[in-house]
């Protein structure tokens, strides 16, 4: 293996893929668009949801305005009629 091998698969695993979030997942900001609310009351919401398993989280990676990777938390609702119940 020569240096530059050794770079190209260090550059490979650090560079993150860009995709944008899937139709149906929201950050917080987007959230607190919608609902009118704050970053404080948005984020009690979405935990609150977490908690029932009414919200799944995932991470996306987005660039901000520099055009750097930022790992961005999204929150998916489940739909609760598909819920199973114990």
């Amino acid at each position: 293996m020569t240096p530059n091998d050794f770079l190209k698969i260090l550059l490979n695993a650090s560079n993150k893929c860009a995709d944008p979030a899937p139709d149906g997942w929201y950050s917080r900001d987007q959230l607190g668009k919608i609902w009118g609310v704050k970053k404080t009351i948005c984020w009690h919401r979405i935990s609150k949801g977490i908690e029932l398993g009414l919200v799944e989280k995932k991470v996306f990676y987005i660039p901000n305005v520099n055009g750097t990777l930022f790992p961005v938390p999204h929150y998916f609702f489940k739909d609760s009629n598909k819920r199973k119940t114990r």
